[in-house]
């Protein structure tokens, strides 16, 4: 009878351990789902504006996220004895929603891939964005029909059908999701790498046969040689992108395609991506679709702006001109002449002719030329008054037409017929030029030029002499540059003002600098010798001063702008998919029913599998007491070890307790080394605050319990060869690591939870504040809400992750009790610099 009790007694047992390893398999499926849908999540959200997307590699990523989202529910039922069976008609009614907000897309999955120009207007701003939108619109305008050249628009539906034929959202995205605003040099290596993936893919044929469809028809235009032109979603819009994207022109039919790819391929150029993260604009907001209209030889050709920038009273218009074409003047590499005119009568009210010893003109075959002018033409106005008369006039019925000013591009041919190739709103608002300037007895240094945008600044200067010195550009300086040309946008977030010796209101970095509202002062001769010797200066761009020193001590500092990857709109799917409305575990709202989005029910599963977690090791460790092992360590962790699966050294087999070196697991050694560490201190801290320790006195008095879990309660170690999860209960807050580490880097990924503390709220922040810090240096993905930290680290090699896992296991000695020690933000600081620098005495 004893015999059969025990042979019964043995196969409960081992009924339990199968099951009881049956449901830690879960527990990391569900980890790891939930490590990977935040990163898919991250991703979409960071590519996904105001729109729903139409991207097939966007469809296939929320895919997957709504079907991770039911296996993680499918995971904590398993895990929880399917306690959380309603979540899942939440999540059917979810996902439905979501599913039926792509499906929508549909509908327009089959727009034209190209549009002839006379057929496109401002409704169809979606597909042929805002330069072909404006342009096309204005064919349409009678009286000034002819003006706008003949053409056609390859569509925004070419541009996703070119990324998704040829694989690249994903690429571009994985690229994309690297760049650091901070590090020029670093953004301008990867934009290069994401540019060649598109001037070296295959355009569809669909494509070029919609390109020989519309020659068939026009055959008298096929003899012409093109101007290849970006005119991507949302140009010419609310922002301008003025010079941001490339346009290439003469080209010869037969190259149209090549020139066609170079232009999206732009999209990427390093300063186009970093003004759309300063201005929080989404990839998915600004497709590319591309306007051809044939080349223009021109005799003459500039800018106008149907309000002066500079002194926006509504009197004057402000046109500048070049012989030939103006590439040089837009780019800001030229002087022009320049020509105030009375909006009433059409009269010249001032001019400024500029000495011109060059002009642009078209080469024989394809692309441009720069040819010297004959002495007769240097000092010869680029325009005939009758030539801006009539200029100016139509201007002024372009922005009738629109309803407000505009910035217009045009161009008088050979024949002196005159052509608009380009209309956008003028940017800059009457109260922008209010600013009045400052008087200061401080010494002038220089004074002149053109204001481009009004205001003040003072600080240090730097004088840059190339677009190759920008990446040296530092945070905060007065910027002083020899030319001001588009590029130099890719600083803007990072300056308080702007000076340049060559420069022209109607440029485009001038737009540019109007746009960030950057005080800034261009074309002022000599600045950079007469400043040469100067440290730091005081800029009035409303009164065109600059002074030495900092003449205004109680100017505050520009506040330098940073991309927090937020759209200031909401997307249709924002709701279903990102937004995140369970914060708090402790919130009444925190159920299964609370769940109103994919990232809701993400939350929901996550918390609640860690604390199934708890329940099941509790409840398991009292049914298999007699085959489970304590860790045998000086440290003070009292760790429960459970072993999944061969982890646990044959000859100790038949002992309760189990040496560290007994355990053959790869990533608990790499965690072990880093908490054994002789540094690293787990006896009682020897500088403690009285402050710190009367919060958690208070705490501790209140009967506040951070996770539900008491002192004493067991700390669980999961265990496989080449898997770890180890969950502790340190004094008041309690520490999960999960980790899997092998020899295949796709496997590989370690997550790290952090929470709760004996201190106040304040203070349980700031550690979190801390851990974080150290973190996101050391490369994890995180994320935190007050005191909870949650990190993500995966793809990796071995290698690497057992160094990031041995560095964990110091965190997580150098944490214990520092809530009560952190008392501000510079106390943070200090200690994540100690801790980085290996100073972990500093912790004891």
């Amino acid at each position: 009878m004893l015999w059969f009790n025990k042979k019964e007694r043995q196969k409960k047992y081992l009924e339990l351990e199968k099951r009881f390893r049956w449901k830690y398999e879960n527990l990391r499926n569900l980890l790891r789902l939930n490590a990977g849908l935040l990163e898919t999540l991250s991703d979409i959200q960071s590519f996904t504006g105001n729109k729903v997307p139409e991207d097939a590699f966007t469809h296939h990523q929320i895919s997957d996220l709504v079907d991770g989202a039911e296996m993680m529910i499918e995971n904590l039922n398993c895990l929880s004895d399917n306690r959380y069976h309603q979540l899942y008609s939440v999540y059917r009614n979810i996902a439905g929603d979501v599913h039926f907000n792509l499906s929508g897309t549909k509908t327009i999955k089959n727009p034209p891939l190209l549009l002839p120009l006379n057929l496109v207007g401002r409704g169809l701003l979606n597909y042929v964005g805002g330069k072909a939108g404006n342009l096309g619109e204005l064919k349409n305008v009678v009286p000034i029909t002819k003006m706008i050249p003949d053409g056609f628009v390859i569509t925004t539906a070419a541009y996703h059908l070119l990324l998704n034929n040829n694989n690249l959202f994903g690429q571009l995205r994985a690229l994309y999701s690297r760049i650091d605003t901070n590090n020029l040099r670093e953004a301008e290596i990867i934009c290069a790498e994401a540019k060649r993936f598109v001037e070296n893919s295959i355009i569809p044929d669909v494509v070029t046969e919609a390109i020989d469809g519309f020659f068939k028809f026009n055959q008298q235009l096929k003899k012409r040689n093109w101007a290849v032109r970006s005119s991507a979603v949302g140009e010419d819009g609310e922002l301008s992108f003025a010079g941001q994207f490339d346009s290439i022109l003469n080209v010869p039919p037969a190259k149209l395609t090549g020139a066609y790819l170079k232009v999206i391929a732009s999209r990427f150029n390093t300063n186009a991506v970093l003004f759309r993260l300063m201005n929080d604009v989404r990839e998915s907001e600004t497709p590319m679709s591309v306007l051809f209209i044939p080349m223009i030889n021109a005799r003459a050709s500039g800018v106008v702006f149907t309000a002066d920038p500079d002194t926006p009273d509504g009197q004057h218009a402000l046109v500048s001109a070049v012989k030939g074409l103006a590439s040089n003047l837009v780019s800001g590499k030229t002087h022009a002449d320049t020509f105030r005119v009375n909006r009433d009568t059409c009269e010249i009210a001032e001019s400024l002719i500029v000495e011109k010893e060059s002009r642009v003109t078209l080469s024989d075959k394809d692309g441009l030329t720069e040819e010297v002018l004959p002495d007769a033409l240097r000092s010869a106005p680029s325009l005939s008054p009758e030539q801006l008369k009539e200029l100016v006039e139509t201007a002024l019925k372009i922005e009738d037409h629109f309803g407000k000013p505009q910035d217009i591009e045009w161009v008088i041919d050979e024949e002196d017929n005159l052509k608009i190739v380009q209309s956008r709103p003028l940017r800059f608002q009457k109260k922008d030029f209010e600013v009045a300037g400052v008087e200061t007895g401080s010494k002038l240094l220089a004074e002149g030029g053109s204001t481009i945008y009004p205001g003040i600044a003072q600080g240090r200067m730097q004088c840059i002499h190339s677009l190759s010195e920008l990446d040296e550009v530092k945070d905060g300086v007065i910027l002083v540059s020899r030319s001001a040309e588009p590029e130099i946008v890719s600083v803007f977030p990072r300056i308080s003002g702007l000076i340049s010796e060559v420069g022209h209101p109607t440029g485009h970095a001038a737009t540019l600098a109007r746009e960030s509202r950057l005080p800034t002062l261009f074309n002022i001769p000599g600045v950079i010798e007469k400043l040469k010797d100067t440290d730091e200066i005081g800029l009035d761009s409303t009164r065109k001063k600059i002074y030495a020193g900092l003449p205004w001590p109680d100017l505050p500092e520009r506040e330098i702008k940073k991309a927090d990857g937020k759209s200031s709109k909401p997307n249709p799917l924002d709701s279903l998919i990102f937004n995140l409305n369970l914060t708090d575990p402790g919130e009444t709202n925190f159920t299964a029913r609370g769940c109103k989005s994919l990232h809701d029910i993400i939350r929901f599963v996550h918390e609640k599998a860690v604390s199934s977690m708890f329940d099941i090791g509790d409840r398991q460790v009292e049914n298999l007491k007699h085959s489970i092992k304590t860790l045998d360590s000086h440290i003070p962790l009292f760790l429960t070890v459970l072993d999944i699966g061969g982890a646990l050294d044959e000859k100790y087999d038949k002992q309760k307790k189990i040496p560290p070196e007994g355990i053959r697991s790869i990533p608990f050694r790499s965690l072990w080394r880093g908490i054994e560490d002789p540094e690293i201190s787990w006896t009682g801290r020897k500088n403690v605050s009285l402050s710190g320790l009367a919060t958690v006195v208070m705490s501790s008095a209140a009967g506040h319990e951070h996770d539900g879990r008491q002192m004493g309660d067991r700390n669980y170690l999961i265990v496989g060869p080449e898997y770890l999860n180890l969950n502790a209960r340190l004094a008041y807050h309690y520490s999960m690591i999960d980790a899997m580490v092998c020899d295949r880097a796709v496997n590989n990924y370690i997550a790290f939870r952090f929470r709760g503390g004996g201190a106040s709220r304040s203070r349980r922040s700031m550690r979190a504040k801390f851990l974080a810090g150290v973190l996101l240096y050391s490369g994890f993905s995180v994320d935190r809400v007050e005191d909870l930290v949650t990190a993500r680290y995966r793809g990796y090699d071995r290698k690497v992750c057992e160094e990031k896992l041995e560095m964990l296991g110091k965190l997580t000695g150098c944490a214990r009790q520092l809530d009560m020690l952190l008392d501000s933000n510079e106390t943070v600081k200090r200690y994540i610099d100690r801790f980085l620098n290996g100073d972990y005495g500093f912790f004891h």
